[in-house]
């Protein structure tokens, strides 16, 4: 495993929120009231900084000063989405990025979990 940021991974409480990339704004807003109700809980939030509700939970939670962590399918070189590089900058302040890949990996599907390349099951 390999990270970069300031939450210990060792202590306090995780609470993961992962939805659909293609998010509908009642969607957005739910996640965005999730996270403000677990403020105060010493929570760090952990989703995969993926487009819709993955990254409104992160935006969600630097907004209201709670750590989030992303975990993400490529090497630590790279953001992607790289349009969510400078919300990843704002976690690694506060919170961090996780992955298990090493560097120079890029974001192939097959790193993906649930994609239809690697899951058992069609959805």
């Amino acid at each position: 495993m390999y990270y970069k940021g300031t939450t210990n991974l060792n202590a306090g409480r995780f609470v993961a929120i992962v939805g659909t990339r293609s998010s509908t704004p009642n969607g957005e807003e739910v996640t965005k009231k999730l996270v403000e109700d677990m403020q105060g809980f010493d929570i760090t939030m952990v989703s995969g900084l993926a487009y819709g509700i993955d990254i409104c939970a992160h935006e969600a939670a630097l907004q209201v000063g709670m750590p989030t962590i992303g975990v993400t399918a490529h090497g630590m070189d790279r953001i992607y989405p790289q349009l969510h590089r400078s919300v990843a900058g704002k976690m690694l302040l506060n919170g961090g990025i996780l992955t298990e890949y090493p560097s120079k990996t890029p974001p192939d599907r097959e790193n993906f979990p649930f994609t239809k390349s690697n899951c058992c099951w069609d959805v």
